[in-house]
């Protein structure tokens, strides 16, 4: 019986480990893709609510990517001469980041096939009860993960609307205090 509880301890861990990795992960913004242009980097509370495109990644949208770049250049007052020298800027750093992207693609591919192998170790000492077990704590496990996930995200758009409130009334004090 003890052996039994050790075994399903440590599958658990391990699965617990291999999942907060690949959360970290996930919550890593992605690199952005070659040969596009790049911004600056994003925001540590950016658009947790945000369902569309990614501003990077696999599912990279270069429209909106432009649009944000504008938004950024408007914010910032930029000349038309300082948004040329701006892109310019962007595509140079593009250039010289591309090799570092390969590289981090291949480490995360070479960490995935390592989280893979742990668990085929793992698998193979335990009995066929055991395996049974464990394929049936997965899903539950992978269930209570997204629920933690979702309610992270609802944390964050909560954070950041007291954020946007705040800063509107900051805007509204000032506005007073003009008239």
């Amino acid at each position: 019986m003890k052996k039994l509880m050790l075994t399903a301890l440590c599958a658990t861990a391990v699965m617990l480990g291999s999942t907060s990795v690949s959360a970290q992960e996930e919550m890593l913004p992605p690199p952005p893709p070659p040969h596009d242009e790049m911004l600056p980097p994003p925001p540590h509370d950016f658009a947790p609510e945000h369902k569309g495109p990614r501003a990077y990644g696999p599912k990279f949208d270069k429209k909106k990517h432009e649009e944000m770049a504008d938004k950024f250049a408007d914010k910032l007052d930029l000349t038309k001469e300082q948004r040329e020298q701006a892109e310019k800027i962007r595509q140079d750093g593009r250039k010289k980041m591309e090799p570092l992207m390969k590289e981090m693609k291949e480490l995360r591919q070479k960490m995935d096939e390592l989280r893979r192998e742990n668990m085929e170790e793992f698998e193979k000492i335990l009995t066929p009860e055991q395996k049974k077990q464990l394929d049936e704590m997965k899903p539950k496990h992978d269930k209570k993960w997204k629920a933690d996930k979702k309610h992270h995200k609802k944390l964050k758009a909560e954070k950041k609307a007291e954020k946007k409130a705040k800063k509107a009334e900051k805007k509204a004090e000032k506005e007073d205090k003009k008239d």
